[in-house]
């Protein structure tokens, strides 16, 4: 949730005037019912109130299916192994 919080903050100007609802794709189901929950907590409820300045819609997507995105949050160290200087 944080994330899309911060990702909001970012893109506020952008994302404010938007005709279309936002989608917002999370491998984490749970997310899907934040705006549906009733017992949040303070900081929950402040990112709550936040998000409802903007027209958006979170889905649901299986971590396998999200391989580039995934690949986003991978060490880069990991992927340093494979490149040599020759």
């Amino acid at each position: 949730l944080l994330a899309i919080v911060r990702a909001f903050e970012e893109w506020r100007p952008e994302l404010a005037g938007v005709p279309d609802a936002v989608e917002v794709l999370t491998d984490h189901r749970g997310l899907e019912f934040f705006r549906t929950k009733r017992n949040l907590n303070r900081r929950q409820a402040r990112w709550a109130e936040f998000l409802e300045e903007f027209d958006f819609r979170i889905q649901y997507r299986p971590g396998k299916q999200g391989t580039k995105p995934d690949s986003l949050t991978r060490r880069t160290g990991d992927l340093l192994d494979s490149v040599t200087d020759d």
